[in-house]
């Protein structure tokens, strides 16, 4: 009977669950895609490290003397010093001793031409010791005197191939022995460095033989002394092995474990942004969205305790419900958040002439997270509707809807304390940052978290009640279809909320983000329009399940207004002021509250926090308070014309409904 009641209980509410299944699984293919991404380019940072002698498993940095012997003042402060013999005796000591040991030379940079191409600036890697030349030859040989080794795309455009001889030109000052022009042999073509997702293509490679260390160490030295004689800095050299030994024991005392991505791009941040959000989103769609469905489980349980189903086989059918929406959910969102990432790494590794061997990566706690988030989510949405429908009597339920309409989970919190310490935090935390000293800056986030806390319920709060107040503004219209909407509107004022506070959420978020990135660290350069583009369409995607899953508790209005003469075109117009009217609103609200409260708070982050965390403080932010309220205006009409366009496919779904059933009904 378990199975029939799980069965019977998903088909009685389709929409709903398809909703569901739908959302926790754009939310676990973006959370899966985020970390196939992350996952996928530690990788290929981390190859790439190894095959220039960059990375093994422990490493530490020296400082090489200048090879001509002068004075050098405050060379531990880069490194521990030593002379390039040195090195050379360190690296032969701690391999003897089996450390599997390589040293790297850092800044070593040439420009390479060929006869029909050129100059093409390389960063040049150069590696002494235990070189592991497999990890970077992709075709050819190792480069030996008298030979460079290209990166296969270099070597590509400039046209060359394997045995051809290029003009390799070192570093240095110009008219120095160091910047003469070299001709080499191309002996070898080594991977190439352009990694997926990164959007611009790097600097690429031209590897050096070993016994070009010490000239390579001496231009690179040259580079860093002025003209005058005023010296900058030292050459450095990165030294990595597998085993650490007496021999580096002794010698370097600050050592660094290898791993790790070097960089997080948006590619990885935003998707799992967008997941977390979508997550939270789904979540708060079920508290808020389980009203309508609560009156048809508490329906359908009450009919079917009346056929001798007890309460412990409708509890066990529930948690099978939100088991079957989760797995459901997370294997359709899996598959497509690692579908995308496969054939976005393809394309990336088909565009290149040798690309990295590395495969795309992800790992199993991908599968494990993935699986048990979405039956957290599909448990969530199960249950939150039994929730609420235990707070209503079956007979209650039997007769009407308004009073599942109006179930709570628990008493709501009266919104003028709640403001009013949003507000006393809000001022405290102004005063605190813009006057922030390194001390005080902790408490200054204590402060920004707990009006962040606060903010939120504010804003929810203020989201109903203007939904409330537009039914009844929008019922005093003398328009049929208009009149319809306010009163359905006024009379389901939690459902019209649903669709007042996403919106609002989401464009004070971008508003919030926006002003922190332009105002507190002065940057111009970002640009969060795929980023916004995405927020806004999760958001319509919430809005569009709630709208579905709640237009039950609008059945019996509906009903009455097409008996009373309402037509399928206005009933269609009305569907769509109720889906799209509460949903500018809360644009507006959203831009309101994000240009009052979170551009200040930018501000005032500007004037104390960015000198402590090292961002630019701005000396007249009102240029940039011009920017970001340009931005929020884009932003607001951006979505108000998305929400259009929804709105519009709201109200011709309901006019193409409306029109078949008056169709079926007639004679």
């Amino acid at each position: 009977m378990t199975w029939t009641l799980l069965r019977e209980q998903i088909r009685s509410q389709r929409a709903y669950a398809i909703w569901a299944t739908l959302l926790i699984a754009a939310a676990v293919a973006l959370a899966s895609y985020a970390w196939t991404v992350d996952r996928t380019l530690e990788a290929q940072e981390r190859a790439y490290a190894v095959a220039s002698g960059d990375v093994r498993e422990v490493s530490a940095q020296a400082a090489l003397y200048p090879p001509d012997g002068g004075p050098a003042p405050d060379i531990d402060e880069y490194g521990v010093p030593m002379t390039v013999a040195e090195l050379e005796d360190l690296i032969a000591t701690a391999n003897a001793e089996g450390a599997g040991a390589v040293a790297a030379l850092q800044g070593a940079e040439v420009t390479v031409s060929s006869d029909s191409a050129g100059p093409w600036g390389e960063v040049a890697a150069v590696q002494w010791g235990d070189v592991r030349w497999d990890d970077a030859v992709a075709d050819g040989r190792a480069p030996g005197p008298g030979d460079v080794m290209l990166e296969a795309s270099t070597a590509e455009a400039l046209g060359v191939g394997l045995g051809d001889v290029v003009a390799v030109a070192p570093s240095g000052p110009p008219g120095t022995a160091s910047g003469a022009v070299e001709s080499r042999t191309l002996s070898g073509l080594a991977y190439d460095g352009a990694m997926w997702p990164a959007d611009a293509w790097p600097v690429g490679r031209a590897y050096l033989p070993t016994e070009d260390a010490s000239a390579a160490v001496a231009a690179v030295d040259a580079a860093l002394v002025d003209s005058d004689g005023t010296r900058h800095a030292y050459a450095t050299v990165t030294v990595s092995w597998d085993t650490t030994t007496p021999a580096l024991a002794q010698t370097f005392t600050e050592m660094w474990s290898s791993g790790g991505a070097l960089s997080t791009p948006p590619n990885v941040v935003a998707p799992m942004w967008l997941a977390i959000a979508l997550a939270v989103g789904l979540v708060a769609m079920a508290f808020a969205v389980g009203r309508a469905q609560a009156a048809s489980r508490v329906q359908w349980t009450a009919t079917a305790q009346a056929l001798g189903a007890t309460r412990g086989r409708i509890a066990v059918a529930t948690v099978a419900e939100g088991v079957v929406i989760g797995v459901a959910g997370a294997a359709l969102g899996l598959a497509s958040g690692l579908g995308v990432a496969a054939a976005q790494y393809a394309a990336h590794r088909h565009s290149l002439a040798a690309a990295l061997p590395v495969p795309l990566t992800t790992s199993p706690t991908l599968y494990w997270l993935a699986l048990g988030g979405g039956v957290a989510l599909g448990l969530v949405t199960a249950a939150m509707p039994a929730v609420l429908a235990s707070r209503v009597s079956p007979s209650a339920a039997l007769k009407d809807l308004p009073s599942v309409d109006e179930a709570t989970l628990s008493r709501r919190a009266p919104l003028l304390p709640v403001a009013l310490l949003f507000a006393a935090l809000y001022i405290a935390f102004l005063i605190a940052a813009a006057n922030a000293s390194q001390e005080e800056a902790p408490w200054s986030l204590l402060l920004c978290a707990g009006a962040l806390v606060t903010f939120v319920p504010v804003l929810v709060e203020t989201a109903r009640r203007l939904a409330a107040v537009l039914g009844r503004l929008v019922g005093r219209s003398h328009h049929p279809a208009l009149l319809h909407a306010g009163a359905v509107i006024a009379a389901h004022p939690r459902q019209a909320a649903i669709l007042t506070t996403l919106p609002a959420l989401t464009v004070t978020t971008l508003v919030g983000v926006s002003a922190v990135t332009f105002i507190t660290f002065g940057s111009a350069s970002y640009s969060p329009w795929p980023v916004a583009a995405a927020a806004l369409v999760a958001t319509q995607a919430l809005c569009a399940a709630g709208w579905t899953a709640t237009r039950r508790l609008t059945a019996d209005e509906d009903a009455t207004a097409s008996a009373l003469g309402l037509d399928a075109q206005r009933l269609g117009l009305s569907d769509a002021v109720r889906y799209g009217a509460p949903q500018v609103l809360g644009t507006a609200l959203g831009a309101l509250a994000g240009v009052i409260i979170m551009v200040p708070a930018a501000t005032a982050m500007a004037m104390g926090w960015s000198p402590i965390y090292g961002g630019a403080t701005p000396a007249f932010p009102s240029p940039l308070w011009a920017l970001v309220s340009n931005l929020t205006a884009i932003t607001a009409v951006a979505n108000v014309a998305f929400i259009a366009v929804c709105a519009a496919g709201a109200g011709l779904t309901r006019r193409a409904r409306s029109s078949r059933a008056q169709a079926l009904s007639r004679p």
